[in-house]
């Protein structure tokens, strides 16, 4: 929100200011009684507030306003307050308990996310091409209660390699069913034709959002997937058919554009998102213990 230039806008200003300034005064006087970081405010390069060595910039202060809908004034306060405390825990040793580490790891994730998908806004509209829509066929490694991540990861490797060099639809599927997965479930496919929405049909329900930008991902006929990892299992896609947008359904370019800009913005930042999580897994490979279910069964029945 901009501040207008006014006399009632430097009022409300200077209301703000003194304000905050009360409020931090006030955390100060508490502070020395308890030993806690003394707050104080600045307006040094474009910081709102800062709290001992914490700096609260306007910027974060807008952006906070903007995603709780609150007054700026209302989000300073709450972000001032919020410092004061977080000083107070880290000087008792609190940020190494579980939960605290949990919720910051959660945090940056969540920001991790949100930032791929304002990359992915910040490319423009979709392109032609992302407006092409495809056919594919695919093996999937279902999800089992009784089959590991890295056992499930493994069969659909095999998979992967088998099917490398299939010379059509019929081969994949050939060589996808016949090799051998003991313990393991895979169900061979074609689809019918999609684009980025993931519907098969007008009426019909979306694909998996992973699957649908691990497919478009794919470039020429003939092109398999690494895997793909989705909610359903692990997939392995070979493309069968890319159909440039002006050749779908007889509508113009635009119209697809306009129909289709949510679904690519969200293939564009799934796509990275599946980069993101390959790389990461790479640097520091996920180990889930095989009793893993059973010890958290264990622990929500409240049995040792």
């Amino acid at each position: 929100m901009a501040w207008r230039r006014t006399a009632a806008g430097s009022d409300g200003k200077r209301r703000c200011a003194l304000g905050v300034a009360v409020l931090l005064c006030s955390a100060s006087a508490a502070c020395a009684r308890r030993g806690l970081p003394q707050p104080t405010l600045t307006s040094l390069a474009g910081d709102a507030a800062r709290v001992g060595d914490t700096r609260i910039p306007v910027p974060l202060v807008a952006a906070v306003a903007a995603s709780q809908r609150r007054p700026l004034r209302a989000s300073l306060d709450g972000l001032v307050r919020d410092a004061i405390w977080a000083q107070a825990a880290t000087g008792e040793g609190l940020d190494r308990e579980p939960e605290p580490r949990w919720a910051v790891q959660a945090a940056l994730a969540r920001s991790a996310v949100r930032r791929l998908h304002e990359q992915a806004s910040g490319r423009g509209p979709p392109t032609d091409d992302e407006l092409a829509s495809v056919r594919v066929v695919h093996a999937v490694v279902l999800r089992s209660p009784v089959l590991t991540r890295a056992r499930a990861v493994a069969v659909a490797d095999l998979i992967r390699r088998a099917v490398a060099s299939a010379r059509d639809q019929a081969d994949f599927e050939t060589r996808a069913k016949e090799l051998p997965h003991p313990g393991a479930q895979v169900k061979v496919e074609a689809l019918p034709e999609f684009d980025a929405s993931g519907r098969v049909s007008p009426d019909g329900a979306p694909a998996d959002p992973a699957f649908v930008a691990g497919a478009l991902a794919l470039r020429s006929p003939g092109e398999t997937s690494a895997v793909v990892e989705t909610a359903f299992g692990w997939h392995v896609i070979r493309l069968l058919e890319r159909r440039p947008a002006r050749l779908v359904d007889g509508a113009s370019l635009e119209d697809r554009r306009r129909a289709l800009s949510d679904s690519v913005l969200g293939v564009r930042a799934r796509t990275g998102i599946q980069a993101a999580l390959a790389s990461s897994r790479a640097r520091a490979p996920v180990e889930v213990t095989a009793a893993a279910d059973e010890l958290m069964a264990f622990a929500v029945a409240g049995q040792p």
